[in-house]
């Protein structure tokens, strides 16, 4: 298949999408079932935002300045520092792509 059939392909598969959800807005419910796993939920944002999230931060952090010194590179210090952010960031992120709100 060329590229150019697979674009024309993924247009028609997304307008169909388009039109089921506007002909059947009842089936597009986003994130309003499943309340029995709230209390998991909540508990694992609670460990991630919380003191333990805090910790495994700030462990990152503090070996990724550890690679950084070991190999003379600033820019081992990166993946610490990111994996930080998204283990604190990372709830809302995931809430508000799932949910469809932020």
């Amino acid at each position: 298949m060329k590229s150019g059939n697979v674009v024309k392909v993924q247009y028609a598969v997304a307008l169909m999408l388009v039109g089921i959800a506007i002909l059947l807005p009842e089936t597009a419910m986003a994130g309003t079932g499943g309340t029995e796993f709230q209390d998991v939920y909540d508990m694992i944002e609670g460990w991630s935002k919380g003191y333990l999230g805090r910790i495994l931060s700030m462990g990152m952090f503090v070996v990724g300045v550890a690679q950084g010194v070991i190999k003379q590179s600033v820019g081992a210090v990166v993946p610490g520092v990111g994996a930080a952010a998204a283990l604190y960031y990372g709830p809302s992120v995931v809430s508000g792509v799932v949910t469809g709100t932020f």
